[in-house]
């Protein structure tokens, strides 16, 4: 196979480290991998996944806003050290 011109595509650490991680479990690098995903949506004509916001259920959405509303909550007593609010459990 003919090797083209290098380019650069611009990932954020983390993202490219947890690729770097799957990569090597898959025997790849990430030029091969991105190579892989190019061929696959030029023979499919469309990006070769769904892409989706994989958005909280109601029930997800409601925890997440009590427990905001519990961090900002001043009367809410809060833990700084495991083992004290361990110990609070425990009573």
């Amino acid at each position: 196979m003919r090797h083209g011109k290098a380019g650069q595509v611009k990932v954020c650490p983390a993202l490219q480290n947890l690729h770097t991680k799957y990569c090597i479990i898959h025997t790849m690098n990430m030029s091969t991998a991105f190579n892989i995903f190019v061929r696959q949506a030029v023979r499919e004509g469309r990006i070769p996944f769904e892409i989706s916001l994989n958005q909280p259920n109601r029930e997800t959405v409601a925890a997440m806003l009590e427990a905001e509303r519990i961090t900002k909550d001043p009367s809410v007593k809060g833990y700084t050290d495991m083992d004290a609010l361990f110990a609070e459990l425990r009573k």
